[in-house]
């Protein structure tokens, strides 16, 4: 099982350090010790934020394509706030071009109603509710919800203002709340 890595701790291991070293002067098994450190982070959040296996496969490759593209760039003490950025940067741009979530509007962000045919697992439901936010919604609420990143964190990540962080964070949690209503008002009289 590999270590998870996150921009939290980027500065407190130095085999870490010393693999990007290596990788910069074009070591290629010291990148596959970065990517087997990384890989499955960086997998779950392409994985979310493209809300398909394949494509988060996909999603992947590229960022560990541009990875080697931009090795001699890569801050050796910052390095997984580096990845985390070309991550962030090839999960939007597949998401510009696939173009096929909607605009963010709060008439028609709803899901079909549930019925009692469909068995849906919790997990599903809520995949599928996260995947109707548009990208700048979903990924705040990837990174404070699933990867426990604190507002602040989330605002030095994304290079924003920590206000608007803590805004997408309340409008994504009332578009989930507005997606899931009709499952929640079902489910009650199971």
């Amino acid at each position: 099982m590999s270590t998870q890595y996150s921009p939290r701790h980027s500065h407190d291991d130095p085999a870490l350090q010393a693999d990007i070293l290596l990788f910069q002067n074009g070591d290629m098994t010291a990148l596959e010790r970065i990517y087997k450190k990384f890989q499955q982070s960086v997998y779950s959040y392409c994985a979310r934020m493209m809300g398909n296996k394949s494509e988060a496969k996909d999603a992947v490759q590229e960022v560990f394509l541009r990875v080697i593209d931009y090795r001699t760039s890569a801050p050796v003490s910052h390095f997984p706030a580096w990845l985390f950025r070309i991550t962030r940067t090839v999960c939007l741009n597949l998401i510009r071009k696939k173009k096929d979530y909607l605009e963010y509007n709060d008439e028609i962000c709803t899901i079909s109603p549930y019925s009692k045919e469909q068995d849906f697992s919790l997990k599903e439901v809520l995949e599928n509710a996260l995947l109707q936010l548009p990208p700048s919604l979903r990924e705040v609420v990837i990174l404070r919800e699933y990867d426990g990143y604190s507002y602040q964190e989330i605002a030095v990540l994304l290079d924003i203002d920590l206000s608007l962080v803590k805004v997408r964070i309340h409008r994504a949690r009332l578009s989930l709340r507005k997606i899931l209503e009709p499952i929640a008002e079902e489910l009650r009289y199971l």
